[in-house]
């Protein structure tokens, strides 16, 4: 649970390892190397949902290559579904004309049994 963030780094700049070590951070879950792409989102309001597909476009052989292999078509490298939000909404109730009414008549009721004791105790 949480905000889902996404690292991509894989725009055709330079290649770094996360951590200077070499041991991945206890957040990591998926990586490549050397692949160039995007991170395409789409939200779905209606499902209260977003997906997000990392999208590989082409590779470089070594962290300094000049060329790239572009791939044709590109490849959709992973894909995660998760919530919008996990606040649920709250309905809030509607009032029809019998709702109206009845709470028309038991104001009345009301007013009749008040207006009752008033004058028996004048």
């Amino acid at each position: 649970m949480g905000i889902p963030y996404f690292i991509v780094a894989n725009a055709g700049g330079g290649f770094i390892d996360l951590n200077p070590d070499g041991r991945r951070p206890v957040w990591y879950q998926y990586g490549e190397t050397r692949q160039l792409g995007y991170l395409k989102v789409a939200v779905d309001p209606e499902n209260n949902t977003a997906t997000a597909q990392e999208i590989f476009v082409a590779y470089v052989e070594t962290n300094d290559s000049e060329k790239a292999t572009v791939y044709d078509p590109p490849i959709i490298a992973d894909t995660v579904t998760f919530p919008l939000s996990t606040k649920t909404r709250v309905k809030v109730p509607t009032v029809t004309h019998w709702g109206t009414l009845a709470l028309m008549m038991a104001l009345g009721i009301c007013a009749l049994i008040l207006l009752r004791r008033k004058s028996a105790v004048c």
